[in-house]
């Protein structure tokens, strides 16, 4: 309770406009912290979410943030998706032709090598080895994020700022209060935490889902 107090006492007003570069220092520290450290990008909401009295979003791509892949409209509203797109190629398709495909693959796709006379269940079986190396090497893809606009205090010390993690299956959400200690941004505190969940009517979440497209 007093935490809480003394962070209301500090925080009686706040610098809403905070300069881009300010806000581009900031932002580049802390999704490192919020991310696994083995993440080369980060899939971010392009439209940042709302906080307190800062109600206007503003549009991540005007500003210079690393290593980011803005979502579509249609993923910052589903989130990670959920069925795969498979497309199948030639057993004999040359391994650096396939390395090639695989490594320059949208997202959320599965190139499968077949043989012409496997059955379903052997289909079955590559799909799924295919599914579960693509979810190892594009970790990347299963955490989308959404964060508002940090506000800084007057002094520049401390920044707030709310962070949206949203998983295939789940979500969570929270505040964060960060402290700027010599150049270095430290998380003080979390608070409004938030959680929700997935519900799929016809299977239930998390199970491999595929879409054959030949």
């Amino acid at each position: 309770m007093k935490q809480i107090f003394l962070f209301i006492l500090i925080f009686l007003t706040w610098n809403l406009s905070g300069q881009n570069t300010v806000v581009e220092e900031f932002i580049n520290q802390i999704i490192k912290l919020e991310a696994p450290g083995n993440y080369n990008y980060y899939c971010l909401a392009p439209q940042s979410r709302t906080q307190g009295e800062d109600g206007q979003a503003i549009d991540w791509r005007d500003y210079n943030l690393e290593n980011i892949r803005y979502l579509t409209e249609g993923e910052s509203i589903s989130g990670p998706e959920t069925i795969k797109k498979v497309y199948f190629l030639k057993y004999n398709t040359p391994e650096t032709e396939y390395d090639s495909i695989v490594k320059n693959k949208k997202p959320n796709t599965l190139y499968v090598r077949k043989r012409w006379y496997w059955g379903k269940k052997r289909v079955w079986k590559e799909v799924v080895k295919a599914w579960k190396i693509d979810k190892n090497r594009h970790i990347e893809e299963q955490v989308f994020y959404s964060i508002s606009k940090p506000i800084f205090s007057d002094n520049g010390t401390y920044a707030r700022i709310s962070i949206f993690k949203q998983k295939r299956c789940s979500g969570i959400g929270f505040t964060a209060l960060y402290k700027n200690e010599d150049g270095t941004w430290i998380k003080d505190m979390e608070y409004d935490h938030i959680n929700t969940k997935t519900v799929m009517t016809d299977s239930y979440c998390g199970e491999i889902l595929v879409s054959y497209k030949n």
